[in-house]
């Protein structure tokens, strides 16, 4: 599902999870980036240049990663694709953290919060 959603993505794609090490996903944005879509990516400090991090994948392709350094870990994640919808929840970009645990599409005007 996540990856025919980035796929359909035209101008704008807002990502940040704890970590991000799904190589299909990272294969996605980087085809949305070449296709001309902006793309952003946040991720926890903690774990962005892990082993097997798609970082190191994202970085170099000229997508805009950056981490976030705080006491506390970026748990919390979402998705957001062309200002108009946004994945919310707790669902992983990694094969440990595959899975829908909790996941709320949204839109409408609280997707315009979520952009400001």
């Amino acid at each position: 599902m996540a990856i025919r959603l980035i796929d359909s993505v035209r101008s704008r794609l807002l990502i940040a999870s704890y970590s991000f090490k799904n190589k299909w996903m990272a294969e996605a944005l980087i085809r949305a980036h070449r296709r001309g879509v902006e793309v952003k990516v946040v991720l926890d400090a903690s774990r962005a240049r892990a082993r097997r991090s798609q970082y190191w994948n994202l970085w170099p392709s000229g997508i805009d990663v950056r981490t976030l350094w705080d006491f506390r870990p970026l748990r919390y994640g979402f998705v957001m694709i062309d200002d108009d919808v946004v994945v919310d929840g707790s669902y992983g970009f990694s094969w440990a953290e595959e899975g829908y645990e909790s996941v709320v599409v949204l839109k409408g005007e609280v997707v315009r919060r979520y952009s400001e």
